[in-house]
């Protein structure tokens, strides 16, 4: 694996504002085919963070919960707890 670049993705926390990573990637020398390095905090695939994924799926955050407002959508949540 060689060093190539890195990119920059945006993640949701519970804010409505998105944080930016730059993430490095790498190309496999054997196979030519790039690799991204993701941290644990991030899902792969999705735009929010782990944190915020687990308390849907454990419950922690309901749909219409006033306290969580500023969470994902009511849509997104059904989505992740339909294993999408």
């Amino acid at each position: 694996m060689k060093y190539r670049d890195c990119k920059k993705r945006k993640v949701f926390d519970y804010g409505h504002e998105p944080s930016s990573l730059y993430l490095r990637r790498f190309r496999c020398e054997k196979c030519g085919k790039l690799h991204t390095e993701i941290p644990s905090t991030v899902c792969p695939r999705k735009h929010y963070k782990q944190e915020v994924i687990n308390d849907v799926l454990c419950g922690y955050t309901v749909e219409d919960d006033p306290i969580a407002e500023d969470g994902p959508a009511n849509i997104t949540m059904r989505r992740w707890k339909n294993g999408g």
